[in-house]
């Protein structure tokens, strides 16, 4: 049951560690609040080809997926339209200068 929430949700099992690798990104979409955004293809995926929205820290090399799709022409529209999300919610972040309140 692959949608059974478990106590480790959100965190990555052992053997699901990924494997550094260096990739270029397909598009960069801006940055905010001290966070770059992209848009990167992952060949070597478990999934199998994706496309994944990326952020990572302006000050750092690294970068985390926010978000995977299909490697096909309506997920790579997807994932632009959730780049475009994530980087508006970094610059609504960014401009209130404090951690937001819960809602």
């Amino acid at each position: 049951m692959s949608n059974v929430i478990r106590p480790t949700f959100g965190g990555r099992k052992p053997s699901e560690a990924p494997s550094p690798g260096e990739y270029a990104p397909l598009r960069v979409f801006g940055d905010a609040a001290g966070y770059a955004v992209a848009m990167i293809r992952d060949e070597a995926a478990p999934e199998g080809p994706a496309i994944r929205v990326v952020v990572g820290a302006l000050s750092g090399n690294e970068v985390e997926p926010v978000a995977t799709y299909p490697a096909t022409p309506e997920g790579e529209a997807d994932a632009e339209t959730a780049a475009f999300a994530i980087l508006r919610t970094l610059e609504l972040v960014g401009t209130r200068g404090e951690a937001p309140d819960t809602a």
